[in-house]
């Protein structure tokens, strides 16, 4: 478990469940299709987690 800062900080929070998914199904079809695959961009949209640190009430 991280640690705990005081105030909790507000961050921008990557989605880690789709950027696991994402790199697991780019590395599968690397694999099939060898360096023929062309270079792929992708785009997953962060989200904002709002804490304490901006002056936001508690959660909790």
């Amino acid at each position: 478990m991280p640690p705990r800062c005081a105030p909790p900080l507000t961050a921008v929070a990557p989605p880690k469940r789709a950027v696991g998914a994402t790199a697991v199904e780019l590395l599968l079809r690397r694999l099939r299709s060898g360096s023929a695959l062309p270079v792929h961009h992708v785009e997953l949209l962060p989200e904002l987690k709002v804490r304490a640190s901006c002056g936001a009430a508690s959660a909790g």
